[in-house]
């Protein structure tokens, strides 16, 4: 963290991505999260694999952790962002191919109204659909339709 530390307030949220095989242990969890909370003070965002970790809502939400809201969903839930009160992190990664295809421009603008209704303070979307180049373009029109929302009181950051 003192590396991490050194970008300064250009840190964004730490992401944690766990392997599909790892399943919750609720102890070693709230260990983790302690430990962590008591050297982040950063958002930070987990992005579990395996259903086990459906059961980790009301400890991420003691330790003011986010869990990825990922498209396609990871473990079989609907597609909601899933945030504390302060923060929403949402990883994108293209349909119906994963990685490579592009979002339609009606994904999109329903995208920027789930976003702009949200109560998080702040919400990071993340286009991880790069192989084929779409991520660029897709961050570009959420963008777009999020700026053509009247009376828009988010921020919004490249």
């Amino acid at each position: 963290m003192e590396k991490v530390a050194l970008v300064g307030e250009r840190l964004g949220p730490i992401l944690v991505q766990l392997p599909p095989s790892l399943v919750f242990e609720l102890v070693s969890v709230e260990r983790l999260l302690q430990r962590l909370r008591s050297n982040i003070s950063s958002n930070i965002a987990f992005e579990p694999r395996h259903p086990s970790w459906l059961e980790a809502g009301p400890l991420f939400k003691e330790y003011r952790v986010a869990r990825v809201a990922a498209d396609p969903p990871l473990l079989g839930d609907e597609f909601e962002a899933r945030v504390t009160e302060q923060f929403g992190y949402l990883r994108l990664h293209g349909k119906p191919k994963v990685y490579y295809s592009s979002y339609s421009d009606d994904y999109i603008s329903q995208l920027a109204d789930v976003l702009l209704a949200s109560k998080a303070a702040l919400i990071w979307c993340i286009f991880d659909n790069t192989a084929s180049g779409a991520a660029v373009q897709n961050a570009l029109a959420l963008k777009e339709a999020l700026g053509k929302r009247s009376g828009s009181s988010r921020t919004i950051k490249d």
